[in-house]
């Protein structure tokens, strides 16, 4: 079981405009519930259901049967990336946090939500600061958090902004950065793990 410490959400409302666009220019949309993912297939079906894996199951059914109840953490478009640079300059005057997290991958959260609100709300409820956390990215969605964080490292296959951005650069995330950065920073050796 897990304690949800902080969420904000978008309604179906919300996202209503964001259908709308994705609808007349033909981008796919995924709908992020905290335990279901709804794949709009009636926009085309994603590949986003591959990338998750079996992390979340999906749900594919079309806009109107969204229920109207419902919280949303998030709505993705994957998508190839003329499509989704597209879709980013049509949404971007739309009231939601829009960002990449893979070239392919373009997301839309709540206004004002990205990864450092969910940081500090977790540091809070921790009693900590910035100043002693540490946090890892390669991607977009990431920079706020880095430049939250005490130390922001870098992940060696980190898009050119993140790169630019960072406090520290590791090794890429197949060469066990996240692992070499840590031993370094705490002076352990493979021994002491």
């Amino acid at each position: 079981m897990h304690e949800v410490i902080a969420v904000q959400s978008l309604s179906k409302n919300e996202i209503q405009p964001l259908y709308d666009l994705a609808k007349t220019h033909h981008f796919p949309l995924d709908i992020l519930a905290e335990d279901l993912v709804y794949s709009l297939v009636e926009l085309g079906k994603s590949d986003y259901q591959k990338f998750l894996g079996t992390l979340m199951p999906f749900k594919d059914t079309n806009f109107a049967a969204i229920p109207e109840a419902g919280k949303y953490l998030k709505v993705v478009s994957e998508a190839p990336t003329s499509t989704l640079s597209q879709a980013a300059q049509l949404t971007a005057d739309l009231p939601v946090t829009q960002t990449r997290s893979r070239a392919t991958l373009l997301e839309f959260l709540p206004q004002g939500v990205n990864k450092q609100v969910g940081l500090a709300a977790a540091l809070k409820h921790f009693h900590l600061t910035s100043a002693e956390l540490m946090a890892f990215g390669d991607e977009d969605n990431d920079k706020e958090m880095l430049t939250y964080a005490g130390i922001g490292v870098a992940m060696g296959n980190a898009v050119p902004a993140i790169l630019a951005l960072a406090d520290q650069v590791t090794a890429t995330n197949d060469q066990d950065g996240v692992a070499k950065a840590l031993m370094t920073a705490f002076q352990l050796t493979p021994q002491d793990l």
